[in-house]
C-alpha cells in the first residue's frame, strides 16, 4: 500500500506541473494573439473556463488571472492523470498475475 501512496503523490505533483505548463503555454499564446491582432481585450480559456484575462490599457498590456479557475484546472488535471495511470497500473498488474 505504501508504494501506491507514493505513486499517487507523484501523480498529483505531475498533474500540477502539467496543469501549470498548460496554463503557461495558453497564456503565452494569448499574449501573442492580443499583440498580433491589436485587440483591446482577450480571455484565455480552458474548455470554455476563463483562466486569464488580458487587457490593453494606455498602450500597456495587463493580465488578470482567475486563480480559482486555474486551481480547478490543476485539480481536474491531477485527477485525470491519477485515474489514467492507476487504470494502466491495474491492467499491467492483472496481466502480470495471470502469467
Amino acid at each position: 500500500m505504501k508504494r501506491q501512496t507514493i505513486r499517487i503523490f507523484i501523480e498529483v505533483i505531475a498533474g500540477i506541473i502539467l496543469s501549470f505548463s498548460l496554463n503557461y503555454i495558453l497564456i503565452y499564446f494569448g499574449y501573442a494573439h492580443i499583440q498580433s491582432n491589436n485587440l483591446s481585450t482577450y480571455t484565455v480559456r480552458v474548455l470554455n473556463l476563463p483562466i486569464y484575462k488580458i487587457i490593453t490599457h494606455n498602450n500597456k498590456i495587463v493580465g488578470i488571472p482567475y486563480n480559482n479557475n486555474m486551481a480547478l484546472v490543476g485539480i481536474v488535471t491531477s485527477m485525470i492523470l491519477i485515474i489514467v495511470i492507476e487504470t494502466i497500473t491495474l491492467i499491467f498488474e492483472k496481466r502480470r498475475s495471470n502469467d
